[in-house]
């Protein structure tokens, strides 16, 4: 049977690089393991947010040579524009939410299709994200995300073990630099902060050093799925 490994966090948490090192070290023991990014294409809805941008975004203003400026708009502020939009045609929300989640768990279903000889999947930015996407963009609380996720969970090949690899918005920001603002990372974090305790995630910290965590997802399919080490 395929095990499944979640591992969630904010953008420069670690994820990627923590996900990569369990992948190499459980090869080197002989287990079949893949890494696969699940965040959603959003395909379907591609067309619809080009035609809805220039809604929550701000027009650019020609400068004093006549060419427009480069503005940016905080990720708070860009989500409070697409929450008013959201009020006004709230009666397209269910078919947003149907649009999405249809759209998601075809990719999904791809990705694990590319994967169907491995024995331990795990995955970064799996359905927990995608419904993150569509809480803010909704103006869900946190809590609302989780009764989103409690509903729709069982549609999808259900993780075994899940981890959250947390780390605060500064560290993040010191890591990356293509993270929007601090905005962005301070609201998602609340809502993987609630996930992770609705969901009882292992919570693994983000600024030990990357091994120690890469053991401790190591060890757990070792443990967990009682694969042998030897093999």
């Amino acid at each position: 049977m395929k095990q499944i490994i979640c591992v969630i966090g904010t953008d420069g948490s670690g994820k990627t690089t923590l996900i990569g090192k369990t992948v190499e070290k459980l090869r080197e023991t002989g287990v079949q393991a893949t890494g696969i990014w699940f965040g959603s294409k959003g395909y379907l809805l591609t067309p619809i947010r080009m035609a809805l941008k220039p809604i929550w975004r701000p027009r650019k203003r020609p400068n004093a040579t006549g060419k427009p400026q480069q503005e940016s708009m905080r990720y708070s502020t860009e989500i409070k524009s697409k929450n008013r939009v959201v009020q006004k045609y709230s009666w397209a929300i269910p078919i947003y939410v149907s649009i999405v989640w249809f759209d998601y768990k075809i990719q999904v279903a791809f990705k694990f299709l590319s994967a169907r000889n491995s024995a331990v999947i795990i995955a970064d930015r799996y359905i927990f994200d995608v419904a993150i996407n569509i809480g803010l963009t909704l103006g869900w609380t946190p809590e609302d995300v989780v009764q989103f996720v409690r509903k729709r969970i069982k549609s999808f090949p259900i993780p075994q073990a899940l981890f959250f690899l947390r780390v605060e918005p500064e560290v993040s920001l010191s890591r990356k630099n293509d993270i929007p603002d601090a905005d962005y990372l301070i609201l998602r974090l609340s809502y993987y902060e609630a996930l992770a305790e609705a969901f009882n995630f292992t919570l693994l910290d983000g600024t030990l050093p990357i091994n120690q965590n890469r053991d401790t997802l190591v060890e757990c399919v070792h443990s967990t799925f009682l694969l042998d080490t030897k093999s």
